[in-house]
């Protein structure tokens, strides 16, 4: 129903690379991202990406109660 990697970028720095879910199971998204960083308390920030101005996503985000939100930058080549 589930999946979801990620891991360390550096000493100190985890990262949750991808997740993907059942979006017909109730609750299943919050319990795989609440898990997964369980797992990941080894480390002092653990970097979850963007939530892409979705509102959805930001509401999971914050019900998880992160410590510090950073900005989002982004390069490309002209």
């Amino acid at each position: 129903m589930a999946f979801a990697f990620g891991g360390e970028l550096r000493p100190g720095l985890g990262c949750f690379f991808e997740a993907k879910s059942d979006h017909d199971v109730p609750g299943l998204t919050y319990f795989q991202r609440y898990n997964f960083f369980s797992k990941l308390d080894a480390f002092e920030r653990v970097n979850d990406g963007s939530d892409a101005r979705r509102a959805g996503i930001r509401q999971l985000k914050d019900s998880l109660r992160p410590v510090a939100m950073h900005i989002e930058y982004r390069g490309s080549q002209v």
